[in-house]
């Protein structure tokens, strides 16, 4: 039998810990996004407070000097604000864009100095003093109004995003490294759990299933004598009838009920009766062909089906061992017993109806004119 109680249990924990498991992932990888998406947003503020701080600074520095028309001065102190690695181009102009001194970063990383008197359009508000964009492409651009003292021109840097490409992927990296093993834990415990899940679920339907068959083959089967009960009368009749009707073959229909047999269980008990039965029920069983069946009806009462029967001579024949098999005396707790039986026969297709219910009533009437005419006796209904 199954425990339900525990079975309920077990299924309760490991439902339990594979929510805890799924929702604990997704908790983790929710708060790995968060952290790094809070991050970037963090460092673009960042950036955009260190750029303008730069833009400032370095305006200032390059104020003097300008003003001073130095530009061997100017230069150098360009030069040295290439040392930030994220400058790609600073250019120096005067208050209406004109380029008075650039620096563009080679490939090579060196900062390479040319003059050129072009213009750059100063889109931005030049009554603004500091304009920072930050493009899609993660370029930054800066406008830094020039201004010791008296507005004398621009400096305009532009920067790549290099730091901030390293910084991302190496948070993405260290994200990598916390996440993957706790979820290749996860996915391993999950899958332990799952294949523990379902191995107490196929052991459940297994038991079930056991339980089920165990209490159908109960139903279906007399606890005395162990043969099938009247429940299984319908099924077995209606197998002989159809494979009657394809071997162009007949089906007997046997009632058998014993005669004498209240006056065993009045002088010796009931439970020397039922050992009467048990013994009755092997004998018919032994003498019956594989293909016949019997069926315990009730009480004291049998129903034989003899299948692939070719001729009414062949039943009796049947019949007639059956009888002397069980007319042979029986010894049971030391007392020898002689029983003997009223016999109603029904004959398929003969009998005229192919209705299991009519045949198997059919059978039973003639028991019933067998035990008027004296018990012992065979009597045929057709």
């Amino acid at each position: 039998m199954i425990d339900r109680r525990k079975e309920g249990k077990n299924l309760l924990f490991y439902k339990l810990s594979a929510w805890t498991i799924g929702l604990s992932f997704v908790a983790i990888l929710l708060s790995s996004i968060w952290t790094y998406y809070s991050v970037i947003q963090i460092y673009k503020k960042s950036r955009l407070n260190n750029v303008e701080q730069l833009g400032r600074g370095a305006a200032l520095a390059i104020g003097d000097k300008l003003l001073a028309r130095d530009y061997a001065e100017l230069e150098s102190v360009l030069k040295r604000l290439f040392l930030n690695t994220d400058i790609n181009i600073a250019v120096v102009t005067d208050s209406d864009g004109k380029r008075i001194l650039s620096l563009i970063r080679e490939k090579s990383g060196e900062a390479n100095l040319f003059f050129d008197l072009t213009s750059i359009a100063i889109d931005k508000d030049k009554e603004v003093d500091t304009h920072v964009n930050i493009e899609d492409d993660g370029k930054t651009k800066v406008w830094q109004k020039i201004n010791p003292g008296v507005p004398i021109g621009w400096l305009y840097l532009e920067l790549s995003n290099t730091t901030e490409e390293l910084i991302l992927a190496k948070l993405k990296t260290n994200i990598l490294l916390v996440t993957t093993p706790i979820f290749l834990i996860l996915v391993v415990v999950s899958l332990f759990i799952n294949r523990n899940l379902k191995k107490n679920i196929d052991q459940k339907e297994s038991l079930m299933n056991e339980e089920k068959n165990y209490w159908n083959s109960r139903a279906q089967e007399d606890p005395l004598t162990k043969l099938p009960n009247r429940m299984l009368l319908y099924d077995h009749v209606k197998a002989a009838l159809e494979q009657a009707n394809m071997m162009r073959s007949q089906v007997g229909i046997v009632f058998f009920d014993l005669d004498g047999f209240k006056e065993v269980n009045d002088q010796y008990g009931h439970a020397t009766g039922d050992q009467l039965l048990i013994q009755i029920s092997r004998r018919l069983v032994e003498n019956l062909r594989p293909m016949d069946r019997v069926i315990r009806y009730g009480g004291d009462e049998f129903i034989i089906i003899f299948n692939n029967i070719h001729s009414r001579e062949e039943l009796e024949s049947l019949i007639e061992r059956l009888s002397a098999e069980i007319n042979l005396p029986f010894e049971i707790n030391g007392h020898m017993l002689n029983i003997r039986a009223s016999i109603g026969v029904t004959l398929y297709p003969l009998d005229g109806t192919d209705h299991i219910d009519e045949l198997i009533s059919h059978a039973d009437e003639a028991m019933y004119v067998a035990k008027t005419l004296g018990k012992n006796q065979v009597y045929w209904y057709c």
